[in-house]
């Protein structure tokens, strides 16, 4: 086994195993009747053509029937200029938080990038993948300050009456 084959079967381990991340908390979320929680793994967070390859966890906190998946565990290209993502690949497992059988893996065969809405998990998981931790930390120090303390906007100006006839 050449050199090229080995390095190419070690970095399709290393893909093969997102269980094995260290995944941290992000957000929640509804998927219909169920609740989804959301982490990402910011010790694999990898620079690849421009872009950051993000891993992120979904898990179902309740039980799902038999022929379903609990967990899914999916690559995110992140374009950090463009505040956009593509997801490139996505293994859904029967249990949670990424273990157990897996039920099925699709990967993209090309990225096709969206931009993220506002408050969504997209724009979360770019902030995460893309702010160095130390800004990131600044920066939700900096929002709780304004938070509790931000006056309120002041009530727009009534629109005068239009004028009788």
């Amino acid at each position: 086994m050449n050199l090229r084959r080995i390095a190419l079967a070690a970095a399709l381990a290393t893909v093969a195993a997102p269980a094995a991340a260290a995944w941290e908390p992000m957000a929640s979320t509804r998927l219909g009747e169920k609740t989804v929680d959301v982490f990402f793994d910011p010790t694999r967070i990898r620079d690849q053509d421009g872009h950051k390859m993000v891993w992120q966890l979904d898990n179902l906190r309740d039980e799902v029937p038999a022929n379903q998946a609990r967990s899914a565990v999916r690559l995110f290209a992140v374009d950090c200029a463009k505040a956009s993502t593509a997801l490139a690949d996505l293994i859904l497992y029967k249990d949670a938080m990424g273990k157990g059988q897996s039920l099925g893996r699709q990967t993209s065969k090309t990225l096709e990038f969206e931009t993220a809405l506002p408050d969504s998990i997209a724009e979360l998981l770019i902030f995460r993948a893309c702010i160095p931790p130390e800004q990131q930390k600044m920066l939700m120090e900096e929002a709780a300050k304004a938070k509790p303390g931000a006056p309120a906007a002041p009530p727009p100006a009534p629109s005068p009456a239009p004028a009788a006839k």
